[in-house]
């Protein structure tokens, strides 16, 4: 665990992984995944047991995604690419619930994300999700986004773009927005880095070390055109976690809501908060529809099992109908590929039937029997013990002695 700070006052945030091996921290490398460590060596034989199991969860989710596909979705589901532009993924974005922004012009103009929840048209709590910009006129309508929600910007990106920064043909937000600094700080005449020709960057600092899974800085604007200046300060998260074959494992999942959780925590102490239905960072991925879907998603469902006053239990036997009723919700806003492919939708399986599992072994009532045996156990070594040790006691015998010869 580690403390945050940075004018937020103090927060608890998870904290780097441990590696089993050497104590430091742990490298996505020590993230366990379901292929062998050493190729040479063949994968122990699974047991009948859990061969069945396993081929009765894949018909489980061929089965869900085969629902999923026959989703109808009406004609002009999206905007057109002058409208909205989309990225080099060429996913264009969907109309429904299209999250907008503040123009310069005093209009609104739509962002590439949308809400994605029960009933977005309302005030009802919901997520955003889009995809990630990659230039300037984007960048600065996703930090409009997360500066005037309060909540930031929370952003996937590739392995090999979060550790090695600019040298990645897709530069990320927090790569972006530095060049940027830079840039200013070495022009003459500058006024500074101007988002949006509406906010103005103070400062831009990192809290965490580069070798984390994910990285965490503090964006501080002050407001321009306002008297006296507002100044605002957001999050912004960058997880470089691993996206082999386009698919986020069960492990990396997990990993993805923690560095959620650690984004919610310095939101937990920031002073103000904007008055917004939105729920959490504006999540981003490449195209938008696979590594945030996958997340959200995950999050939601993470939060019904874990959470036990809520009135829903989800469990292995109702989890299908829960993933379909919330990918559908997603779909409706960002279009038919939310949640992109079967492999992932398996793997986020995988990853809520692992915290299914967890619940129950935690739950009281499934460990009463071992309980009560353990203690009856304990109470029998005891009764045992205590019966030997007051029949060899000297101490024992003494006074036993002595008062049979005081009664003679």
């Amino acid at each position: 665990m580690r403390t945050l700070t940075g004018g937020f006052g103090a927060a608890v945030v998870p904290g780097p992984i441990d590696c089993p091996l050497s104590g430091s921290a742990m490298p996505l490398s020590c993230i366990p995944s379901s292929s062998s460590s050493n190729g040479s060596q063949s994968p122990r034989p699974a047991s009948p047991t859990t061969s069945a199991k396993s081929d009765e969860t894949k018909a489980r989710v061929d089965a869900l995604w085969a629902r999923l596909e026959n989703l109808s979705h009406r004609q002009n589901w999206a905007f057109d690419d002058n409208e909205v532009p989309s990225n080099a993924s060429r996913v264009p974005c969907g109309r429904n619930n299209v999250i907008k922004v503040p123009a310069p012009n005093g209009r609104e103009t739509a962002v590439h994300a949308n809400k994605i929840g029960p009933n977005t048209g309302s005030p009802a709590p919901y997520y955003a999700a889009g995809q990630s910009p990659q230039q300037n006129f984007s960048l600065d309508n996703m930090l409009v986004q997360g500066i005037e929600s309060g909540l930031g910007i929370y952003q996937f990106v590739s392995h090999r773009a979060h550790t090695t920064d600019c040298n990645s043909s897709k530069k990320t937000i927090l790569a972006m927005l530095n060049e940027r600094i830079e840039h200013e700080k070495n022009s003459e005449n500058s006024d500074g880095t101007i988002i949006a020709g509406k906010y103005k960057v103070l400062r831009f600092d990192d809290l965490q070390d580069h070798y984390d899974p994910y990285s965490q800085y503090i964006l501080e604007v002050e407001e321009i055109n306002t008297n006296p200046r507002n100044i605002i300060s957001i999050p912004i998260t960058q997880a470089g976690l691993e996206f082999t074959g386009a698919v986020l494992k069960p492990a990396a999942i997990n990993m993805a809501r923690l560095a959620l959780e650690g984004h919610r925590a310095i939101l937990a102490n920031k002073s103000c908060r904007a008055n917004t239905a939105q729920i959490d960072p504006l999540i981003l991925s490449h195209a938008g529809i696979g590594r945030n879907a996958t997340l959200i998603t995950y999050d939601r469902i993470y939060k019904l099992i874990h959470n036990p006053g809520l009135n829903v239990r989800i469990d292995a036997s109702n989890l299908e109908e829960k993933l379909f009723e919330l990918i559908k919700e997603g779909r409706l806003s960002r279009g038919p590929r939310f949640l992109h492919s079967q492999q992932q939708l398996a793997a986020l399986y995988a990853a809520l039937l692992d915290q299914i599992a967890e619940r129950e072994n935690k739950n009281p009532d499934n460990r009463k029997k071992s309980v009560t045996f353990r203690d009856a156990h304990i109470r029998h070594n005891w009764h045992n013990w205590h019966k030997r040790f007051s029949s060899t006691n000297p101490l024992k015998q003494f006074f036993t002695s002595t008062k049979n010869k005081t009664a003679k």
